[in-house]
């Protein structure tokens, strides 16, 4: 949990006008707390290369995030996955 709470604390880099990487520091925590709900309930899960994608569909299927959530789950994933892009300078904002 210390980690995510780290992470999150960057998150206050809004105000001190940096917003790319406070988008950027945003998907990071957001990772880092479904990691740390998939450890804490014994979820199977790599650490190191699994992607918010993959962390919400095991969230899915162990359970803890009930289908009919499913889409608003992907969604939020896919708003805030493409955000991260743009702040990156990956890919063009429209």
């Amino acid at each position: 949990m210390k980690v995510a709470n780290i992470d999150v604390l960057y998150n206050i880099l809004p105000l001190l006008g940096d917003y790319k990487d406070a988008i950027v520091n945003a998907g990071k925590a957001f990772e880092s707390t479904m990691k740390t709900i998939c450890s804490k309930n014994g979820y199977s899960y790599d650490a190191r290369k699994d992607t918010a994608n993959t962390l919400i569909r095991h969230l899915f299927d162990d359970g803890l995030i009930p289908s009919y959530m499913q889409t608003h789950f992907h969604r939020l994933f896919n708003w805030s996955n493409k955000a991260i892009y743009e702040a990156m300078g990956v890919v063009e904002v429209a």
